[in-house]
């Protein structure tokens, strides 16, 4: 199982559950999301990931409290993502081998 961030201008972030179980929120929020946050501040150099957004789309791991909290704490925003929606989702529209 691979999470995979992306910014406008390309990949930011691949992070593997070598487990290979399912993302669950607690993993995304104590793994995923640390990793994402220190490789966002080496691309921003000059801030942190304060009020950044994020494009999650509705699974699970992204809509937990605990999540939501932690993005929050952050001043993270994210962006609606309607459901059933493979258009807007990266992974569904030419990384299908994710």
């Amino acid at each position: 199982m691979w999470a995979i961030f992306f910014r406008n201008n390309g990949f930011v972030e691949g992070i593997v559950r070598e487990d290979r179980k399912t993302i669950t929120a607690d993993w995304y929020r104590t793994t995923c999301l640390p990793k994402l946050f220190r490789a966002i501040e080496k691309q921003r150099e000059k801030s942190d990931v304060r009020g950044i957004l994020l494009h999650h789309d509705n699974a699970s791991s992204h809509t937990a409290l605990r999540t939501r909290e932690v993005l929050e704490n952050f001043n993270i925003g994210t962006l609606p993502h309607p459901p059933y929606s493979p258009d807007l989702a990266i992974c569904d529209a030419g990384y299908s081998q994710c």
